[in-house]
């Protein structure tokens, strides 16, 4: 069967990304004469593209009904959440304003499929891990005797969020053409993210006093590092956090990106996607950090291997080629590092509570000793962390939440040889998302996770039949055989 259709789709998003990097043009030769003038360079033209895309509502939002679904909108503000900078203004039980886009986003989402799929849509099976790691946070918080609002917030609270939001996500996904929406959300974002930590690199910029934000554009080395005096700093885009975290955020996008060059049916949306692809790329790379590149490499493999298509392998090659020569990337792997250590003290950790663990964010302050001080960090594993903090059976929920998706979505692609661009660059994404989370703690930080399971619902929703709609296809207007 095929559709046929009277009315063409336009699909707003490679426009967006090439006006986008219009605007990042103009904003860095601007930057480099003086980076204020850079960011209002960037601000104007940010302004002249959004006032230009509001007075010309594009075909497509208008075809499939997205502009007025409060499930996709609830999507897109779980995806900016990367947007708002960590550690800004005041918090609240451990709930801050980097916090508001995804819990709105939530509600929206859930009102969403409450209304459209029922109230029971909101328990879809695959996020049972996920709702039973936040019950068992709370549980471990209980017995663990630290019932705080700040410790509840952080431990059943944001879990239970994170729960809803992903089930939500999922069910939003499998709605017709909505699939798409996800993808199209979280590679602006990522495009968005990497083009402002690229402007940042180029000009020199970052924050350095302690009445601003820090970490926002780039985070400087350190004087004992390799690469102090060499490269200004490392990228981390507006997160507001590690560099570390940064690269991760960015994984998602160069897989997502990459999926849409090879599935491009027209030269504007190759070019398009394929700047999208180097600008992530890119990103990663200048962030500097070793396991995101690992990760990264893990990730090509994979959609590579799975796709089999000479062009988006022919970009992709091209880039880590170009990335490897044009940047000193390669010397950080002559670093020492101190992960070993870190997994070691927390299995020593996990020894001493096995069952209900820490609680929820205790971690770090449970490690301070007073008469024997002693380097103070996390596990830099998100599976080892949740087992130090509520116990192993914490650690395996946390775990089967993140790895039953990707084992869905990879069985498809590897055994019943579903090879459709999005599907596979989905799985790419989490299955570099997953070994990198092996070396830093990603699914504890919301705006860095939040892509994880957005890619997840997106990519469940093309195996289960909520496909993207192909930008070159229409709206139904009737069938054929």
């Amino acid at each position: 069967m095929t559709v046929t259709s009277a009315h063409p789709r336009l699909d707003p998003l490679p426009a967006a990304i090439l006006a986008m990097t219009a605007v990042w043009a103009v904003a860095v030769a601007a930057g480099l004469y003086h980076p204020a003038w850079g960011a209002v360079a960037a601000v104007a033209g940010s302004g002249v593209v959004a006032w230009r895309v509001l007075r010309r509502p594009e075909v497509a939002a208008r075809a499939d009904g997205a502009a007025t679904d409060p499930g996709v909108w609830g999507l897109v503000l779980m995806a900016a959440s990367p947007l708002v900078p960590a550690r800004l203004g005041p918090s609240v039980a451990g709930i801050g304003i980097d916090d508001i886009p995804m819990i709105v986003g939530t509600l929206l989402a859930s009102v969403s499929v409450v209304r459209r799929e029922g109230p029971k849509a909101l328990l879809t099976p695959i996020a049972a891990p996920l709702y039973l790691f936040a019950a068992w946070s709370g549980i471990s918080t209980v017995f663990g005797g630290d019932l705080d609002a700040g410790t509840v917030a952080r431990g059943a609270g944001r879990w239970l969020l994170v729960a809803l939001a992903f089930s939500a996500a999922v069910v939003v996904a499998r709605r017709p053409g909505r699939a798409r929406w996800v993808f199209s959300a979280v590679l602006a974002v990522g495009v968005a993210e990497a083009l402002f930590g690229i402007w940042a690199y180029l000009v020199d910029w970052a924050p350095t006093s302690p009445q601003r934000a820090l970490l926002i554009g780039m985070e400087r080395w350190r004087e004992y590092q390799p690469l102090y005096g060499q490269v200004p700093g490392r990228v981390t885009g507006t997160l507001g956090v590690s560099s570390n975290f940064f690269g991760a955020l960015m994984l998602a996008p160069v897989m997502v990106a990459a999926g849409r060059f090879a599935k491009a049916s027209q030269r504007f949306e190759a070019v398009a996607y394929g700047i999208a692809t180097a600008a992530t790329l890119f990103a990663l790379v200048l962030s500097y950090t070793r396991a995101s590149v690992v990760a990264l490499l893990g990730g090509t493999l994979f959609l590579l291997l799975a796709l089999r298509r000479l062009r988006p392998t022919l970009l992709l090659v091209g880039l880590l080629v170009a990335a490897s020569l044009l940047t000193p990337m390669a010397s950080r792997f002559r670093e020492g590092n101190d992960r070993l250590a870190l997994a070691q003290r927390s299995l020593e950790t996990i020894e001493q509570q096995p069952v209900t663990g820490l609680g929820a964010g205790d971690f770090v302050d449970a490690q301070f000793d007073e008469e024997r001080p002693v380097l103070i960090a996390t596990p830099h594993n998100s599976f080892l962390l949740a087992a130090a903090e509520t116990g192993i059976p914490g650690g395996v929920l946390l775990f089967l939440a993140a790895a039953v998706p990707g084992a869905v979505m990879a069985f498809a692609v590897v055994v019943r040889r579903r090879r459709e661009p999005m599907l596979v660059a989905a799985t790419a994404a989490l299955f570099a998302f997953g070994i990198q989370t092996f070396s830093n703690n990603l699914f504890h930080i919301p705006a860095v996770a939040v892509g994880y399971w957005l890619v997840a619902a997106a990519g469940l929703g093309v195996l289960r039949g909520g496909r993207p709609t192909p930008t070159g296809g229409a709206r139904a207007t009737g069938r054929r055989s």
